[in-house]
């Protein structure tokens, strides 16, 4: 062979691409069913037309660390995860986590999909709703809604006379500023996940004892999401 006939074959070589971007992400699609097999009908059917990039890999660190929390699964939560309900709330929670660029906001996100398989008799309509608020919210909110739903502490005098849920409040998040307090509170508020006022004086045992503010929807949005850890935006 000659050195042009040489050359012409190693360019040919070098422009022919080994594989293209549709079926790199095809294959990583592959990879994550298989180190998953107990979510792996959900991520098969939702995963394989999103972009492979950093909001492909958003999503793949939340499916990986919630499968590494899935043990010990009842009949019933199999079941469940395979059903029509779950894909359908997987794919809209993971719409989500594509486009959420605070990875405590994703792990929220996380901690609710852990929720609806740890309690797979759920109405799949208020499920969305909750979905729909967590997405309003942002790790702050939680901080909030977690202090709120806070018993009274050892410090808090229930004796006095009167006081103000308020200074209660600002008492148990001593680092958040004022008005940044009071913006989170108010959108509490609009979403129907507290009720009532914290402004103004009340009796001491009530300026103290702030769970009655949550309502049921709050509560029941409690529940699906744990402590969410502290990180920072990537």
């Amino acid at each position: 062979m000659s050195n042009d006939e040489e050359l012409e074959d190693s360019a040919g070589t070098e422009i022919l691409p080994t594989s293209t971007p549709q079926e790199g992400v095809l294959d990583t699609v592959a990879a994550l069913v298989a180190a998953t097999p107990i979510l792996g009908g959900a991520i098969s059917s939702t995963l394989s037309g999103m972009a492979a990039d950093r909001r492909f890999e958003r999503v793949r660190g939340v499916i990986l660390d919630l499968e590494s929390r899935l043990d010990d699964l009842s009949a019933e939560q199999g079941d469940y995860i395979r059903s029509e309900d779950f894909e359908d709330l997987f794919r809209e929670t993971l719409r989500r986590v594509e486009n959420e660029r605070n990875e405590a906001k994703r792990h929220l996100y996380r901690d609710f999909l852990l929720g609806t398989i740890h309690d797979p008799g759920g109405d799949y309509d208020e499920r969305l709703r909750i979905l729909r608020a967590l997405e309003q919210l942002q790790p702050d909110h939680f901080a909030v809604l977690r202090a709120i739903d806070q018993p009274p502490g050892p410090e808090e005098d229930e004796s006095v006379l009167a006081g103000s849920r308020m200074s209660t409040l600002r008492r148990r998040l001593p680092t958040m500023e004022n008005e940044h307090l009071d913006d989170l509170v108010t959108e509490l508020g609009d979403l129907r996940i507290t009720s009532g006022t914290l402004g103004g004086m009340v009796t001491g045992p009530s300026a103290v004892e702030l769970r009655p503010l949550i309502t049921q929807f709050g509560h029941r949005l409690l529940e699906f999401i744990r402590e969410p850890d502290d990180e920072t935006d990537t």
